[in-house]
Order: structure tokens, then sequence, then C-alpha cells
């Protein structure tokens, strides 16, 4: 697969893999998919190798596939005219998989702007039972606010079930955003934290913090009591059915890419730089 991806996206360097031991002596693997100019492009996280290396590829080919789309000016088929990022963008090996996966990409960007844009409510989970994946990186936070949501969507006539989680780490000066969506709870929670860790790692490097999304990143590192100030407001509108405003599906004998889009929802990029969405 390997030599197929890489005749493919030429900016393919290698995996990098770590294996982690929680205190417990369970294992987790993290892999990263590096590109040509060594900086991560894609990461995986699991307990199983093989699993963490498909996540990180499906995410590798994921992001290098809309940065083709946009160097060809195939931007209209794909609403990258009307929505530059990657947002509602899913990759992976089995095309009804990734359908599913994209419809569950395409609500968490919905459900988190309705939530801190419109004021709909989640519930938070304060008695959180943390999996093993992410009991190494919570230790980095000196707080944790978990907030969920079950959405249920009807697909290919059937009610699939979406686990939606959001999480806003803290540290002594500022917090750090996450979110999942998933099948399962669990692995939504999984996928929060480590987004929300990848964000305090970002927050710490020399880079461009001018530009979205690094420029909210960097602005919620160092301003903890505005996230709280947000986290405080009362939020108690009723959620709107989520409407389908666009899908498009691609597939090769490699891999395939599914986009979805639903009405409502404001793109991530948007908004003042204290708009928590990024």
């Amino acid at each position: 697969m390997i030599d197929h991806l890489m005749q493919v996206f030429p900016n393919f360097s290698s995996l990098q893999e770590s294996f982690l031991e929680n205190e417990d002596k369970s294992a987790v693997w993290q892999v990263t998919a590096l590109g040509s100019d060594g900086k991560p492009v894609g990461s995986g996280f699991s307990r199983d190798l093989n699993t963490a290396r498909k996540i990180a590829i499906a995410e590798f080919i994921e992001r290098s596939f809309v940065l083709k789309l946009k160097k060809a000016g195939d931007l209209e088929g794909w609403q990258l005219d009307n929505f530059p990022t990657a947002c509602g963008f899913a990759a992976g090996f089995d095309s009804l998989n990734t359908q599913i996966r994209s419809i569950g990409e395409a609500l968490e960007r919905w459900a988190l702007s309705q939530w801190l844009d419109y004021k709909c409510f989640l519930e938070e989970d304060k008695s959180v039972k943390w999996p093993k994946e992410s009991q190494l990186l919570i230790r980095d936070f000196d707080k944790v606010s978990v907030f969920k949501k079950e959405f249920l969507y009807s697909f290919d006539q059937k009610i699939l079930s979406y686990h939606l989680c959001a999480i806003v780490g803290f540290n002594r000066a500022g917090a750090f955003v996450g979110s999942g969506i998933n099948s399962c709870y669990e692995d939504a929670l999984v996928h929060a934290v480590v987004e929300a860790h990848r964000h305090l790692l970002i927050s710490k490097q020399e880079r461009n913090f001018n530009i979205f999304p690094f420029n909210r990143i960097k602005y919620f590192s160092e301003n903890k009591d505005v996230a709280l100030d947000i986290l405080k407001v009362e939020r108690n509108n009723f959620w709107k059915n989520p409407s389908l405003k666009f899908q498009r599906n691609f597939q090769s004998d490699l891999f395939c890419v599914s986009r979805t889009i639903f009405e409502g929802w404001t793109p991530w990029e948007h908004g003042a730089i204290d708009r928590m969405l990024y």
C-alpha cells in the first residue's frame, strides 16, 4: 500500500511509530504520517498498531486529496470555493464506511457550531471514565471539561447513531479544545483528547500564529478566562434536525474520499479570534 500511496501522493515520506505505555502497563500506539518536508500530515492512535497505521494513512490521504484539489483548481465541484477547509471530508478504504465517517465529520462541525454559536444544549459529562488510550495525555492538563450528545441520522435505509464529544482541557494559562464523533462514545472521547493535546503541543511551537487555526490555538492558550466565560453561557435552545446541503464521493482502486456538508453550519474559520472553534 505504501508504494502505491507514494505514486498517488508524492508528498508522502514515511510513518513514524511510537509505543506508549500507561501506568498499568497497557500499551497504545501512536502513528504519524510524515510529508516529504518531514512535517506530520496525519496521525493515528490505537491499542492495535495496524489500526493506528490505517487511521494515520487515511488522515494523510484526506488532507493530501484536498490539497491536490486546490492545486488543480477543482474547487466548485467539492464546495471548496464556499468552504475552503477540509471540514466534512473523510478518506478510507471502504466506500460505505467512508461516507458514514464523512457524515459524522460534517455532523460534528455543524453540531459544535450550533452549540457555541446558537446556544444549543450539550450535556456535561461529570463522571468521565477515561479510556486507556487517553490516560497519558490527560495528565498534561490541570482540568478537563467534557460535553456530549447523541445524534441519530438516517442513511442508506439505516438509522446511524453518532456520539459527539467535545472537551476543553485547561492548564494554568489557557484552554485547548478537542472534539470527536463516533458510533462509540469512548472512541469519540479518545479522539477529542488527542486533538486537544495536539493543540496544546502546537501552542508551544515556533510557527506563524497569524493564520487560522493557529491564531485561535495561540489565543486560547493564553486566555483561559475567556474559555471559562464561554462555557458559563446558558445554552437551552432546542436542536434542529440536520439538513443535508452537499455530498460527493470519490473511489479509486486504492482509497475512497467523501465530503458532506449540512445546512446551517457556519465554517469554523469565520468569526472573531475569540470564537472557540478551530
